[in-house]
């Protein structure tokens, strides 16, 4: 089921497919330094990121929002979905405090600075393991495993390989 909130369709996308409304607005910026899209766009924004915060399993920590993934990649069948959507969702709440900071809006900075750092922690301890190496979930969507929760190493993916900061 699809439905569209503020001007981001969420639904079966996924985080992955509805972060668009957050970072191309935010690209748009960084290229030809033009806000208008930022301010346009903001309140779709925040509404995008309050949905998100409601897909979040309070015994998990993990987005039930994650039904795409790496398809290509052959780690997708270690990682499985979670790992994307929880990078994707931690890089959302960092460009949303970069926009709210440059747009005036301090309280909201704050705010997704906080929520940012609690998400990336979260990414950290779940995904990460004390050499930096990222950690699989088993029951990756071709893996076949029952329980998405128990982890496992993986293919031992160098965490510096993804484009957010997350150390």
């Amino acid at each position: 089921m699809l439905r569209l909130l503020g001007a981001v369709l969420v639904g079966f996308c996924g985080v992955l497919w509805g972060s668009a409304g957050i970072v191309v607005p935010w690209e748009t910026y960084l290229q030809y330094n033009d806000a208008g899209l930022l301010e346009q766009h903001y309140p779709a924004m925040v509404k995008y990121i309050d949905y998100l915060e409601t897909t979040i399993d309070p015994k998990t920590g993990l987005s039930s929002d994650g039904q795409l993934g790496d398809w290509l990649g052959p780690q997708n069948n270690m990682l499985g979905t979670a790992i994307l959507v929880t990078a994707y969702h931690a890089y959302d709440l960092d460009i949303m405090a970069k926009i709210a900071r440059f747009l005036g809006k301090t309280a909201d900075a704050e705010k997704y600075q906080a929520m940012y750092e609690k998400r990336k922690e979260f990414f950290n301890k779940t995904f990460v393991n004390a050499d930096k190496k990222t950690m699989g979930l088993i029951g990756g969507p071709r893996m076949g495993g029952a329980d998405n929760r128990q982890h496992r190493p993986s293919l031992r993916l160098p965490i510096h390989k993804l484009r957010m900061p997350l150390a």
